[in-house]
Parts: C-alpha cells; structure tokens; sequence
C-alpha cells in the first residue's frame, strides 16, 4: 500500500476523512493485511505526538515570557484571540495522533470478514491431518473433531499418538507440520508466534516484513525466523534446530546466547551451560541400527530383557468410539546423529517378541531430503506370518512395503530421510516387546 506518494497521501486523506468509499475500502483492506501500511500510520502518529510536544513546549516557553515582561513592562497579558490560536496549533497534530492510532487500531482489531463485525482471531488454517489430535481453543473449549479446512483461533493444537500429523496454513502461505507427541501452541496475534511445549515441528516460511519475524518459543529456547525451511525437535531439558534453507536467529534461554543458523547447519540449546555450537549437518547414511534405551520415545523399557514394551495409547479421532493402541516407537535420526535415508531394495530387520496372534501395524515418520515433514508411512503384517512357536520374531519388511497414509504424499518412502519408527497392535495388548531394530541396504551382505 504505501510503495508511493499516492498511496500515503490516500492514508492520510483517510485520517482527514476525505475518501470517497471506494477509497476507503481499499485503505482499510491494505491496513488489514499490510504491515507496511500499518507501519506508516505509526510512524505518522508519532511524529504527530512530537511535534504536539514540540508546540506544548514552545507555547509554555513564550507563555513564560510574557509573564516576565507582562511583570517588567506591565503590559496586558496576550489577546485571548492569541492563545486560541496557539490551542489550535497544538491540537491540529494531536488530532492526527488520535485519528491515526483510532485508525490503526480499527484496522487490526474490527475485520469486516469475521462474520460478526468482531474481532477475528483466525490465525491459521487446517490443510491436513491424520491420527488422533486435540485443539483447545478459546476458553478452555476443546474439539477432538479437527477437519482439513477448519480454521484455528489462538489456542493449543496436540498430535496425540506416534502416527498423527497435522499441517496448518497462514494466509501468507507459511506451513507448519507437527507430528508424534507433539504440544504446540499459536498466539493470535499479526506477527506469527509459536509455542512448542515438546515434540517436533517442521516449518516453510515465506519471507516476513522486516521487524516482525516469526518467533518460537521452546522450553530452552528463542527462535527468529524471517523466511527459511527448518525442523525443531525438543524435549524438556534440549531443543534441536535443524535449517535446510535460509537463517534462523536461535537465543539459548538459560544464559541468553545468541547463534546465527545457516542453511544445512544445526545446533542444540539445552537448559544446562553445555556446547553451543553451530554445526554443519552431518552426511546421509543409509544404513541404521537401534541404541536402546537412548533411542526410545514412546514404550516402557525393560532393563530385566532390554527390550521395549508397547505401552497403551489412547486414540481418539473425531466423534468415534476411542481406540486403544499398544505402541512402542524409537527415534532412527534425531538429535545430532547423522540423517538416515531409505534407499531402494533396503529392509528393516526387527527381533522381539509377542505373547499372542495379533497382527503388527509398523510405520516411519518421513522428512525430504534437507527439507521438512514427508508423510507417514505403514506396514501391516499378520502374525502368523512371522511368530515363531516360542513367541519370538527375527521378521524383515522392505522400505518398499511401506505405504503412505494420504494420496498426497509419495507412493513410496524410497529417498526420503526417516525420522522415527514405530509398531503397535491395536485394542489388544499382544505383550509385544521389542530388542532391536536395523535398517539394512540392499548392497549389505548380512
């Protein structure tokens, strides 16, 4: 809106109230969605205010004058007519101030496409989901329905089980994607903020005004984002920021260091003083295997078999009856370890072990290559078909086994960087334990 003269001067002819409504439609549009525009009102509000002060201040000063020579020369004081034009001369610019601030105000807080002439606080927008997720929303209200194409007020959003994934929208085109067990908050506010309480979150964001980048916030740290592809992981005590393109500003909270991330760089902030240092991304590996219990994210360890026991895990989706799962899952490349890529021919080989004939969902949580959030993807595989007599499975699943969740991702994870893994049975607890788990290529001779 305010690229020219022209512009400014209808911004200004708004304040006087001198636009026909055409005119003025289009003013209260561009400072509805344009921080330029809301940005030059400002700035013509304040120099308004001091140049108010700048008359207050000349008046007392020539008020203190008069009263001296008035005391000197015994002369009258001014002529009434002068102090009014004096008034005047402060209250022209002060009026401005008003108008613009009122003006501004209006603009930010009274949208005319809320539906009820109120404040809207649609922030962002639903465009995919799957699996159990939880919006809490204005006063506490809490919806378990969530519909792609919904529209999200300032509240909380959780993924709620290790195979859900919800990805929002703002009006500028900004994705952000969480999945897992993932709580994250979003401020209903102009300038795009963020809490994530744990989890993972993937972000693509377009370029934002100067001033006003995106922030996030984590239990460990600050993140200033201007426009960039990135991932964050944290945890209570460390947050991992990974960015593939562009810059992140990160502020570590605990001592207020400050790291400048470029694009295929990571670091970690944790709660303590440790290293703070700005890495480059550690080289693609293709083959993988289990560190158990450092790699455990969901499943109960047990040190007695040091094997993983699914654990149960509430589903919840929409208005249906709950499912009760029994999962167990691991992390493959997180934290700083080396990204792990699935290559064509290559096959999970995973040991343990289940009490019972229950047929085995095993899935992967998916990134492109130095990019964010891929899909997920899953594998059914009847017991029968692996369980030995004793209860124990040596079983093998190809990567090209694995199936998407939704049409829109890949047909196959075959390239794509595997974040995490995970297995469950679902209603019955099958005593599924599990011992280890490997990614093995094709050209491996075990």
């Amino acid at each position: 809106m305010t690229d020219n003269g022209t512009d400014r001067e209808l911004l200004l002819r708004y304040i006087d109230g001198r636009l026909i409504p055409a005119e003025e439609k289009v003013v209260t549009d561009s400072l509805r969605t344009d921080p330029a525009a809301r940005e030059f009102l400002r700035d013509v509000a304040e120099q308004a205010v001091a140049l108010a002060d700048m008359e207050r201040a000349e008046q007392g000063r020539q008020a203190e004058q008069a009263a001296k020579r008035y005391e000197t020369d015994k002369q009258a004081p001014p002529a009434s007519g002068t102090e009014i034009s004096l008034v005047r001369l402060v209250r022209w610019p002060l009026a401005i101030a008003t108008a613009a601030v009122i003006v501004l105000m209006t603009s930010l807080y009274f949208r005319p496409d809320s539906g009820q002439g109120g404040y809207d606080k649609s922030v962002v927008t639903i465009t995919g989901l799957n699996g159990a997720t939880q919006w809490t929303g204005d006063g506490g209200q809490v919806d378990l329905d969530l519909k792609e194409g919904q529209a999200l007020r300032g509240g909380t959003l959780e993924t709620l089980s290790t195979n859900s994934w919800v990805e929002i929208q703002y009006p500028d085109k900004s994705m952000v994607t969480i999945s897992g067990r993932s709580v994250l908050t979003i401020a209903a506010r102009d300038q795009k903020e963020l809490h994530l309480g744990h989890g993972n979150l993937s972000a693509d964001v377009k370029p934002q005004q100067p001033g006003t980048p995106m922030l996030i916030h984590t239990p460990t740290a600050k993140l200033e984002v201007l426009g960039t592809q990135f991932n964050v992981d944290t945890e209570a005590a460390t947050t991992l920021l990974t960015v593939n393109k562009g810059r992140v500003r990160v502020t570590r909270l605990v001592d207020g260091m400050v790291k400048e991330v470029p694009a295929d760089h990571q670091v970690t902030a944790a709660a303590s003083r440790a290293k703070f240092n700005v890495a480059l991304r550690p080289a693609a590996v293709k083959q993988w295997k289990s560190n158990l219990p450092q790699n455990v994210i969901y499943g109960k360890w047990m040190p007695e078999t040091a094997s993983l026991r699914a654990t149960p895990l509430l589903w919840r989706e929409g208005k249906e009856k709950p499912t009760l799962l029994y999962a167990a899952s691991m992390s493959v490349s997180r934290g700083e370890d080396p990204p792990v890529v699935l290559s064509a021919g290559a096959r999970f080989r995973i040991r343990g072990r289940m009490e019972s004939d229950e047929h085995l969902l095993i899935g992967l949580t998916t990134k492109h290559p130095k990019g964010g959030f891929a899909g997920k993807y899953e594998s059914w595989r009847p017991a029968a078909t692996f369980l030995q007599s004793d209860q124990l499975f040596d079983l093998e699943v190809r990567v090209e086994d694995f199936k998407p969740q939704e049409p829109r991702y890949a047909d196959s994870p075959i390239g794509l960087e595997v974040f995490d893994w995970w297995c469950l049975t679902i209603n019955v607890d099958a005593g599924l334990t599990i011992t280890s788990v490997e990614l093995i290529p094709a050209d491996s001779h075990d």
